[in-house]
């Protein structure tokens, strides 16, 4: 009798069972469905997608599966070897992530999840390698804590979030402009028009991928002409480094959170810095999760990092068993 395929679950908020297919962006529905595919044909794993408000407590009632090129809407319950939290937990959803812990194992654990998805726990955590970061409610606190940022821009973001949602870059005398919604950061403009020493000049930032203590691969992000954010999702481009030629003062930092991490023995996350006029890298943010929303002009590295994945998921199965 053939073996059962381990379960590997990913997932997310809300609930998208309503729609054709999950995903709203095609590169992303794309990549999922490549690291599905590899993970089934060359590791035997099975991986679905669940939400979170489909978790009744023991299991899940409910998923998404990809077979033969089609997204399944799957009206069983399952209950996943392995979840994948790609959340970025709020402080909302936290019991119910703690309930899911109870019954299988998920990565990141829950306080690790805080961790990066929070971004007011990287000063807190790495005081000396970040910009200048003060947290604000309001705009009352916004406008006292623009007077003791240092530089003639600041930055306003939400704690929560990613792929620069709600990023706000304005000269600090034109704050009373701000609008300030939810629990944000305020922090330092860091300059980074000078670039990456010996590697790159220009605006940037420099993202660092691991799995584990690992790290799997490394590259910068360009903005779009005349903008500063360098998120993907805005735009921007991507151009690779190779891990031997990542500059050692980023490995200085990286070494630092491996050491605050080395508490969670299991992890996939992802780092992010600027370089200043100075040539000194800043920590930027920390980031939960996979990365593999890779454009298809780097489609043989995006192939190689989602065998990666795929074989980490494998690993920590045949670690549980």
């Amino acid at each position: 009798m053939r073996k059962k395929k381990p379960v590997v679950a990913m997932l997310f908020l809300g609930s998208d069972w309503h729609k054709e297919h999950p995903f709203s962006n095609t590169l992303q529905r794309k990549c999922y469905e490549e690291l599905y595919n590899i993970a089934d044909k060359d590791y035997h794993v099975r991986m679905v997608r669940v939400c979170l408000s489909w978790f009744d407590g023991k299991q899940f009632t409910k998923y998404w599966e990809f077979k033969k090129g089609q997204w399944n809407k799957i009206h069983r319950s399952i209950q996943p070897d392995i979840v994948h939290d790609k959340t970025r937990i709020s402080y909302e959803f936290l019991a119910d992530i703690q309930r899911l812990e109870a019954y299988t194992t998920v990565i990141n654990p829950v306080e690790l999840q805080l961790i990066t998805s929070d971004k007011i726990f990287v000063p807190l955590l790495f005081p000396d390698d970040v910009p200048q970061t003060i947290p604000v409610n309001n705009a009352q606190e916004l406008q006292a804590a623009a007077k003791k940022i240092r530089t003639t821009r600041i930055v306003v973001k939400p704690r929560f979030g990613s792929g620069g949602k709600g990023i706000q870059i304005v000269l600090r005398s034109q704050t009373a402009t701000v609008q300030v919604s939810v629990p944000s950061i305020v922090q330092e403009f860091i300059d980074t028009r000078a670039g990456v020493p010996n590697l790159y000049i220009g605006t940037h930032d420099f993202r660092v991928v691991l799995i584990d203590d690992t790290i799997i691969i490394s590259y910068m992000r360009i903005p779009a002409p005349g903008k500063l954010l360098c998120n993907l999702q805005q735009n921007g481009k991507m151009i690779l480094v190779p891990i031997a030629k990542i500059p050692k003062s980023i490995l200085v930092i990286i070494k630092k959170i491996q050491n605050h991490f080395a508490l969670f023995p299991h992890k996939l996350f992802m780092v992010d810095f600027f370089f200043n006029e100075k040539g000194k890298p800043k920590l930027i943010e920390l980031s939960n999760g996979i990365d593999i929303y890779w454009p298809d002009e780097f489609a043989t590295q995006r192939t190689a990092i989602l065998h990666s994945y795929a074989e980490y998921f494998r690993s920590l199965v045949e670690e549980k068993q």
